[in-house]
């Protein structure tokens, strides 16, 4: 795995493969795949396990490319405020595309 990503040749490369196939074995999976990004791993298993308008928890300090690749899967991203480090969270009202808010 360290060969692979030291080479910089992951996207459609022989060692994206080999990535891969290394990754999957090693956790016990049937497969894996490598992805470019974190927000596109996200949008991947939202698209795949999640179905549309589904609402997702997200920490309200989220990063704005994870936001959009919730809106982007068609979910709703539901903001949490965190209130500590224990990460004891507390739902933050929904707000809809359209503005409005929902609990």
């Amino acid at each position: 795995m360290i060969a692979s990503a030291q080479s910089l040749q992951l996207k459609g490369a022989g060692r994206m493969v080999e990535l891969e196939d290394e990754v999957s074995r090693d956790l016990g999976y049937a497969g894996a795949i490598a992805t470019p990004t974190g927000s596109y791993a996200i949008g991947l298993v939202l698209r795949a396990q999640f179905p549309s308008g589904a609402r997702v928890g997200c920490p309200s300090y989220i990063c704005r490319s994870v936001y959009d690749v919730i809106v982007m899967a068609r979910c709703e991203p539901c903001l949490l405020e965190i209130l500590d480090f224990c990460g004891r969270a507390t739902p933050a009202p929904c707000v809809g595309e359209d503005g409005s808010r929902r609990e």
